[in-house]
């Protein structure tokens, strides 16, 4: 499985056809010395099982979808479901399935996927395309898509960043640009209901270390952002002195920190620790088909759809 890759006198970046998935990102620390600051495989053919999605492409809809379909126009169309819960884009998301490399510069990697009407129950014939463009002090990931029919499309990119390299992120400082995250059921599933993050554990509207709060026991949340600003979150990690600005157009971002990686961890060759990484998922809100009350990703023919997020890096003594 080739490997394309793009660099400039900061940053180089890798990314393969299989998910359109980002394979590394190097990034240069306080030290001068290069860091790779997302979990990737180093054998590329390890991609094939993916199941926590490791920096893939996820579609139609990234995020979870309840009763198991939606209706547009009054006609229902049913997804794949488990225990009531479509997840990314169902049995076979795109995170699985082998893109096209439609073009290579030096300062940026295409791909692009036909996904047929009824792929995973999904009306209408998309046109999708998967854009890492580097950028002076970062990159920036562009996903734009057409279709021929109304549908849904919530799509997002599934990296996991560490700015150490290594370790945890739990002392990694945190803020994120949101006042208020979605109530979810056991399976979370969102009710519709926002909730505060005022006074708990879910309160990073200040830097603070992530695993900081005595509550802490992960995040698995979708955070909606404060339409003022782009930004939507700030990372910082002292060991390396990187910090990344996620800078995005899409209304929410779903933060995961996943606990542990056990069924994989010797392919990451022990090098993280328990909560090794984070997730910054800018999409929807998930199960928007389905709530009326969040911004709705339905898409029209004729309309073009545009989910663009920078990382933007600088570095501190």
């Amino acid at each position: 499985m080739e490997k394309h890759t793009i660099e400039n006198r900061f940053i180089a970046l890798s990314a393969i056809e299989l998910g359109a998935t980002l394979h590394q990102v190097w990034v240069k620390d306080k030290n001068d010395v290069s860091q790779n600051i997302i979990l990737g495989f180093e054998d590329t053919q390890q991609y094939a099982d993916n199941p926590f999605s490791i920096g893939a492409t996820i579609g139609r809809y990234a995020g979870r979808i309840s009763g198991g379909g939606f209706h547009i126009n009054h006609k229902r169309f049913e997804l794949y479901q488990e225990d009531g819960v479509h997840l990314h884009g169902g049995h076979v998301g795109f995170g699985q399935l082998m893109w096209t490399l439609e073009s290579k510069t030096e300062s940026e990697i295409i791909f692009t996927i036909l996904s047929p009407d009824g792929q995973e129950g999904y009306p209408g014939n998309v046109e999708v395309k998967a854009e890492y463009r580097l950028l002076e002090n970062g990159f920036e990931i562009v996903y734009s898509a057409k279709t021929d029919a109304p549908t849904y499309l919530n799509l997002t990119n599934h990296a996991y960043y560490n700015l150490a390299g290594k370790g945890h992120i739990l002392n990694h400082s945190l803020k994120l640009n949101s006042q208020s995250y979605l109530e979810t059921d056991a399976k979370l599933l969102p009710s519709g209901k926002l909730l505060s993050v005022s006074a708990t554990p879910l309160d990073f509207m200040s830097n603070r270390a992530i695993g900081a709060h005595q509550a802490f026991k992960g995040i698995d949340d979708c955070f909606l952002l404060n339409k003022e600003t782009d930004l939507a979150a700030e990372l910082f990690a002292s060991e390396t002195g990187i910090r990344m600005q996620v800078h995005t157009n899409q209304p929410a971002v779903v933060v995961f920190t996943p606990p542990d990686f056990q069924k994989q961890n010797n392919l990451f060759e022990n090098r993280y620790d328990r909560f090794s990484s984070i997730c910054f998922e800018t999409q929807y809100p998930p199960d928007a088909p389905n709530c009326n009350q969040f911004p709705s990703p339905l898409l029209l023919p004729g309309q073009l759809y545009v989910n663009k997020t920078q990382f933007l890096f600088s570095v501190e003594n």
